[in-house]
């Protein structure tokens, strides 16, 4: 399905005992996190390269999350206890931390694009990496009932 230009991706949604479920399969690549301090992000070496380069996919992740979120007519989730799965298909998932790619993925959906804060994260799921053309899943649900 696509409602975005030259985006690729899947979203469902639904309801378990009244806990909203919500499914994103996005054929982006993700950039995995890169620590940063106020002076990385400047310096003009290769730290403050990948400084930059975690920035500016970081927008490019939100912008398509935005997008996929807007064309669906889905709504953020509120400020209320999610749980977190996600998986990814890398060129070589052996070069690259399945935990910084997950804090990538958090941090682009805050906000108020996917939920208000990643500190509303408070579960993960199953979740892995494996060999495959780019691309992630992304499976968030409410923990609790409202």
């Amino acid at each position: 399905m696509t409602g975005a230009p030259s985006l690729e991706y899947e979203a469902k949604e639904w309801q378990i005992d009244g806990r909203r479920n919500l499914l994103l399969t996005v054929t982006l690549p993700v950039f995995p996190y890169t620590r940063q301090t106020r002076t990385t992000r400047w310096r003009d070496n290769p730290s403050g390269a990948r400084v930059r380069a975690y920035n500016e996919a970081r927008a490019t992740l939100r912008d398509a999350l935005t997008a996929i979120m807007l064309a669906e007519k889905l709504q953020p989730f509120d400020p209320v206890p999610l749980g977190m799965s996600s998986f990814f298909w890398l060129k070589n998932p052996g070069r690259v931390d399945l935990s910084n790619l997950e804090k990538a993925l958090e941090d682009s959906g805050n906000g108020g694009i996917l939920y208000p804060d990643d500190r509303w994260i408070w579960h993960r799921g199953f979740g892995g990496k494996a060999l495959g053309e780019p691309r992630f899943r992304l499976h968030l649900w409410e923990i609790k009932e409202r």
